[in-house]
């Protein structure tokens, strides 16, 4: 009896087959994004009502099975097995909605009758996950009407749409810069944020701008050797660095910020966020972030304060490898030029420098095959 019911569990499991659903909607996704904006909304809001009704359907196999598997079951207790499929399919649907409209809680409803202790088990679950779906699906609503009655984002999203369609975009870049426009605008707090950080920069006096920037930006600089040594030396040249060759850069989930064999022109610390930096990624698997991560030969993490390309402070330089954000993301970029000239006006600094540019330049010939923009070292001159 345990075996026929197992064999007849198996046969359910079939109708679960939904594997490539996760392809159909990569498809569906890169051909909405050259869509209107008002219809992705639209459009997204009833994905994920079809994810939900595709939900159901796996729980109503599910329900059908566990009722199968034993010999007191619902599909026992209700002769089931000898009905028409869609008797056998609806039932088992009604149960799972039942199931998911809390109604299973105190007594497990009718026509059910009294449920076995595996089936009550199952039912507590159906109930978190129905929980869950109405949450998504209230938020997803939320946003949706948000987005529509955002003139600002409407109007942008669309202009992006033309432009993709008008050129004739891939579909693949056509979805990374619809996915970029889109989470953007989402975050309109967060970008609210940081141009009022610009407004209180720019009605600081420049003194009390210096202060701060060697504060916010040198603290963090200083997590490398090469300047905590020249804070050692010169507190007034890590000042400076800080105010006129260093810049605030904010960044979004899964922003690229450099590409293999780019040619570099800045060093960058990571503030806050988080970053993963990709070595041996062949071009063709730039477009998705999993992608990314099968095809890289290897992938480093990114810790706060470490200095990445830092080679291009005393070199020409190309990327070796391909950094990407995998949240959102504060850098303080070195600018190259400025970096030079501000070191140049401080005597000892600059011997310091040019010191330390030999040993890495002789660092960087001695460990070419292994060096990346994100190798660390232990060059230490003080």
């Amino acid at each position: 009896g345990d075996i026929l019911g197992i064999s007849r569990f198996l046969r359910m499991l079939r109708l679960l087959r939904l594997s490539r659903i996760g392809k159909v909607g990569v498809i569906v996704g890169d051909l909405l994004s050259m869509s209107s904006a008002g219809v992705i909304h639209y459009l997204s809001l009833m994905k994920v009502c079809v994810l939900i009704v595709i939900c159901l359907h796996c729980s109503a196999c599910f329900w059908y099975g566990i009722g199968n598997m034993q010999s007191g079951g619902w599909v026992t207790r209700l002769s089931m097995q000898e009905m028409p499929f869609s008797k056998r399919y609806f039932t088992a649907l009604i149960g799972v909605v039942q199931c998911l409209g809390w109604t299973a809680l105190s007594a497990y409803p009718e026509p059910f009758g009294s449920a076995t202790v595996l089936e009550q088990l199952s039912a507590v679950v159906g109930i978190l996950l129905g929980l869950f779906g109405y949450v998504l699906l209230v938020a997803k609503a939320v946003n949706t009407a948000v987005n529509v009655w955002d003139t600002s984002a409407t109007q942008i999203q669309q202009t992006c749409c033309r432009y993709l369609r008008d050129r004739s975009i891939s579909l693949a870049l056509a979805s990374r810069t619809r996915g970029y426009i889109t989470a953007f605008y989402r975050q309109s707090l967060r970008r609210d944020h940081i141009q009022q950080e610009y407004d209180l920069m720019a009605s600081l006096p420049e003194s009390l701008q210096v202060d701060l920037h060697e504060e916010a930006r040198g603290s963090v600089a200083c997590m490398d050797q090469l300047f905590k040594d020249l804070q050692r030396i010169d507190r007034s040249t890590l000042r400076e660095l800080a105010h006129s060759a260093m810049t605030d850069v904010f960044t979004q989930r899964d922003e690229v910020l450099f590409f293999t064999g780019h040619t570099c022109s800045r060093s960058l610390f990571l503030d806050n966020g988080s970053l993963r930096y990709v070595v041996g990624l062949e071009p063709t698997k730039r477009d998705r972030p999993w992608l990314r991560m099968l095809a890289a030969d290897r992938v480093d993490t990114i810790d706060r304060g470490h200095l990445i390309s830092e080679a291009v402070l005393w070199t020409k330089w190309k990327h070796k490898g391909q950094l990407h954000t995998t949240g959102n993301s504060r850098f303080i970029a070195v600018d190259v030029d400025e970096f030079g000239a501000v070191i140049s006006g401080y005597n000892e600094a600059y011997s310091h420098a040019v010191r330390y540019a030999r040993r890495y330049i002789w660092y960087l010939n001695q460990n070419s095959d292994s060096v990346t923009d994100v190798t660390r070292h232990s060059l230490r001159l003080l």
